[in-house]
């Protein structure tokens, strides 16, 4: 018997390449501006939604499951790498600031705070 995690993922596998072989190709230039305006990329509508929602209702049973508690780890985890990552590249321009204005001192006490 296949593991649930594992099942679930297949299952996604298989709405994906479904949802691919049923879509229509996009409309030419040359069209009326409703049907180009309908199947313009990047827009999320409630068709989107309704697609979408059953593909969440595997991929997270509950919300009590081990997987919300990992997309939620996740989540945080990325914002705090975002913003450690956004500290570093001030700390690093800082000493660049430095070095390029050749203060010693100054890059001395910059340094020392890492």
């Amino acid at each position: 018997m296949a593991h649930p995690k594992s099942a679930s993922i297949v299952a996604l596998v298989v709405a994906l390449i479904i949802g691919f072989k049923n879509s229509k190709p996009a409309a030419s230039k040359s069209s009326s501006s409703s049907s180009v305006s309908s199947s313009k990329k990047g827009h999320v509508n409630a068709q989107f939604i309704k697609r979408l929602w059953p593909l969440i209702k595997i991929v997270i049973p509950s919300w009590k499951s081990r997987e919300v508690l990992n997309l939620v780890t996740l989540s945080v985890l990325l914002v705090a790498r975002t913003f450690m990552s956004v500290s570093i590249s001030d700390i690093k321009g800082k000493i660049v600031k430095t070095i390029v204005k050749q203060d010693f001192r100054k890059f001395l006490e910059t340094v020392r705070y890492i």
